[in-house]
């Protein structure tokens, strides 16, 4: 039972660390021209999942865990701390940017290549 917050909740897990997130808004209804022309970016379990996987691999986790404490910190909202979706992507792809080869970073965030 849920004892404070708002009443929609939702916040990624990684490790120990917990990041409180907005819910994500309502995109495009189905069929829209607007939903033909968008590119669609992978979603958010499967754009972490790959970024711990390959920053594991070359031994440079302790780097994203101090970008995401850093993150939490400086919440979107004071009041409930929660973090906005696309500034967490950012933060992710920023880390792998430092640390994999520019076609490691492609392959996990395709959205930015096509434009």
């Amino acid at each position: 039972m849920r004892c404070r917050g708002p009443g929609q909740w939702r916040e990624y897990r990684l490790g120990s660390q917990v990041v409180p997130l907005y819910m994500p808004e309502k995109g495009p209804e189905k069929g829209s021209k607007e939903l033909a022309s968008r590119v669609v970016p992978l979603p958010l379990t499967e754009v972490v999942h790959k970024t711990t996987k390959s920053l594991a691999a070359k031994n440079a986790l302790p780097r994203l865990t101090e970008a995401v404490a850093t993150l939490v910190k400086e919440p979107d909202s004071p009041n409930t701390g929660r973090i906005r979706e696309d500034r967490f992507r950012t933060v992710l792809e920023e880390v792998a940017s430092q640390v994999l080869e520019p076609e490691e970073v492609q392959a996990i965030f395709p959205e930015k290549g096509g434009l």
